[in-house]
């Protein structure tokens, strides 16, 4: 009879938590680019850049849609699941704004990174 030693885990862990599944699904998610010969980008190569954006603000009630362009700073990227319907967002600081923004990259078009 074999004797297992009880500090061992003894059960397999897993590698690909439910978290990296999402990630994997979110991964074909790109954000609109409008310069160079780039149609889109990975969000999370923005992770911490200076960017100009050109943003999508869709009608609500009474007021219409718009397109704003502002420079802002990549803080962080959420990636969402496909599977699960959650989209993608960028946390981005607004240049002369202390207020960090969630935005969605659907809305968003990359005029360009400094």
């Amino acid at each position: 009879m074999a004797v297992t030693n009880s500090t061992e885990n003894q059960t397999k862990s897993s590698v690909l938590g439910l978290g990296a599944l999402g990630f994997l699904h979110a991964q074909n998610e790109k954000i609109s680019c409008s310069f160079g010969d780039f149609s889109s980008l990975n969000p999370l190569e923005l992770l911490g850049s200076h960017v100009i954006f050109e943003e999508y603000c869709p009608a609500s009630g009474s007021v219409p849609g718009s397109i704003h362009s502002y420079g802002a700073l990549v803080m962080a990227v959420q990636v969402g699941s496909v599977v699960l319907g959650v989209e993608s967002q960028l946390l981005l600081k607004h240049d002369g704004s202390d207020v960090d923004d969630w935005v969605p990259l659907p809305r968003l078009t990359v005029l360009s990174v400094d």
